[in-house]
């Protein structure tokens, strides 16, 4: 869900939450434990989107966590459609990814540029201008970003992904350098926003106890 919408109605999905959880919910993101994918919005805003739940406790190997970081940019392009369109909404999230996996393509739209931008930077399509402001998004059609397709339909439902292998030797190597995550840079952003809500001593107790176990 968009962040900005879990602020102002006080709930992810139908799940009330208290002040004190959203604040937590963004010191999380700050300090990277969660990592939201962003979008740029015409208007230049940027949304940010949270997931849960993520893939099981253990680190994915360098090369299935960038399938998912693929797979949570589509599946928060797709739910900004949905949620917060700018003209054109996305009503069945589903049959969207659906078509993409099988046509390899979505049909040309006003709100392409600016919702599928990040998708093309992570290599996992293409834009083409269709004319009129109109813009035609491509699937570029490998194993590994019809893997991630898969996974962002999993994760529009609410589902673990289940085929996202685990690599202990990875695991190591990624608790020494993780630069290559590309959603850090929306953890930065967060950091450096100007004005910070003050934690409460109950959230921050939370957050010191989930770095303890870590």
């Amino acid at each position: 869900m968009p962040m900005s919408m879990i602020a102002s109605q006080s709930r992810i999905a139908e799940t009330t939450i208290s002040v004190d959880e959203i604040q937590l919910l963004n010191s999380l993101a700050e300090e990277g434990i969660i990592k939201p994918p962003s979008i740029k919005r015409p208007n230049q805003t940027e949304e940010r989107f949270v997931f849960t739940p993520a893939p099981g406790k253990a680190r994915l190997s360098a090369a299935n966590r960038e399938i998912y970081e693929k797979a949570m940019a589509l599946a928060a392009a797709v739910r900004k459609g949905q949620l917060l369109p700018e003209a054109i909404r996305i009503r069945s999230p589903q049959a969207l990814l659906n078509a993409l996996e099988v046509k390899k393509r979505l049909r040309a739209n006003t709100e392409a540029a600016h919702q599928y931008r990040n998708l093309t930077a992570l290599g996992l399509g293409r834009l083409s201008p269709s004319g009129f402001g109109y813009y035609t998004f491509h699937l570029i059609d490998v194993p590994e970003n019809l893997q991630a397709v898969r996974i962002a339909r999993q994760l529009l439902r609410g589902e673990a992904p289940e085929d996202l292998e685990q690599d202990t030797q990875a695991r190591l190597l990624l608790n020494e350098d993780e630069s290559y995550v590309r959603s850090h840079l929306a953890s930065s952003s967060l950091r450096k926003a100007a004005q910070k809500p003050v934690l409460s001593a109950k959230a921050r107790a939370e957050i010191d106890q989930y770095m303890l176990q870590l």
